[in-house]
């Protein structure tokens, strides 16, 4: 199952197709230049944080189907132009409920500009029928503080249903 954009789609100049696709280690490598990009734009706490994937943990759950990514492409060569991820598993308190878990959601920025807004929605609105696909009974989205997802996410009809707090120690 894929899915071309369109709503913002028609506001870019290339059309964009977005699909699932197995995390292997060639697509890895192909997306370490968005995520380093993410990494640089958004990661907080670099100085004792390095990015540093688990690359053969994330191999190994998308082998057993608990890993899943859709990627963004775009143009005629079909390039990797955004990402979503989600560790999917029951819930520990209600087994029977499937839930995913957003790991990252990236778009590059030469396509983002923006059209972010638009972007964004569609690619959880599109994601929305994979994780239905895939058996999801929920979805989780972290959002970045100094990122305001809020007007994409109530859009959506999400509901804000906890604050997380982090302290590095």
């Amino acid at each position: 199952m894929s899915a071309v954009c369109n709503h913002a789609a028609a506001r870019l100049p290339i059309a964009l197709l977005f699909d699932e696709e197995k995390f292997t280690p060639e697509l890895a490598r192909e997306a370490q230049p968005l995520l380093i990009r993410h990494y640089e734009e958004i990661g907080r706490h670099k100085d004792v944080r390095p990015l540093n994937p688990a690359y053969e943990k994330m191999f190994k759950l998308a082998e057993l189907g608990l890993f899943k990514v859709i990627t963004v492409r775009g143009g005629p060569e079909k390039r990797l132009m955004g990402y979503a991820s989600w560790l999917l598993s029951p819930h520990l308190h209600y087994q029977d409920w499937l839930v995913a878990t957003e790991t990252l959601y990236f778009f590059d920025p030469s396509v983002r500009r923006r059209d972010a807004y638009y972007l964004y929605r569609d690619l959880f609105f599109i994601a929305e029928e994979f994780l239905r696909k895939w058996g999801v009974k929920s979805v989780v989205y972290h959002a970045k503080t100094h990122v305001d997802s809020s007007p994409i996410f109530k859009r959506l009809k999400y509901q804000m249903i906890e604050t997380v707090w982090e302290k590095v120690l």
